[in-house]
């Protein structure tokens, strides 16, 4: 972008400023007539320094409603793996070999595996 006269930082600090009480900098932008949010900001920064203002301070905005967006799944408190001979099949655990050969572990076993906060705790169901 090219550089900005006194008088076209000055409209673009005044509207910033307007605009920054009731919109978030992401609704602010494309009034300004910026195709971009980095570009705006960095015009508008640089117009604040070289006019020596303080840069307005946007509204943040937030999801009204917490239980709208994404839930997070539930990690399992234990899960049942079966050890089994063949690499084949959906759900494997990777799983070192030395832990089945200290267990003294044999095919088709089965396995419950506790998941705590720190460790995991293998019993034989």
């Amino acid at each position: 972008m090219a550089k900005m006269t006194t008088a076209q930082m000055e409209k673009l600090v005044n509207k910033a400023t307007e605009l920054s009480s009731s919109t978030s900098m992401n609704a602010a932008f494309s009034e300004c007539g910026f195709k971009n949010v980095t570009s705006f900001r960095n015009s508008l920064f640089t117009a604040c320094m070289e006019l020596g203002k303080v840069p307005p301070k946007f509204i943040r905005t937030r999801k009204a409603n917490k239980s709208a967006g994404r839930k997070r799944k539930p990690m399992p408190s234990s899960v049942m793996v079966e050890v089994k001979s063949t690499k084949s099949g959906s759900g494997r655990a990777s799983v070192p070999k030395e832990v089945f050969q200290i267990l003294k572990v044999n095919a088709g076993e089965k396995l419950s595996f506790s998941l705590k906060p720190s460790k995991v705790v293998i019993t034989r169901s």
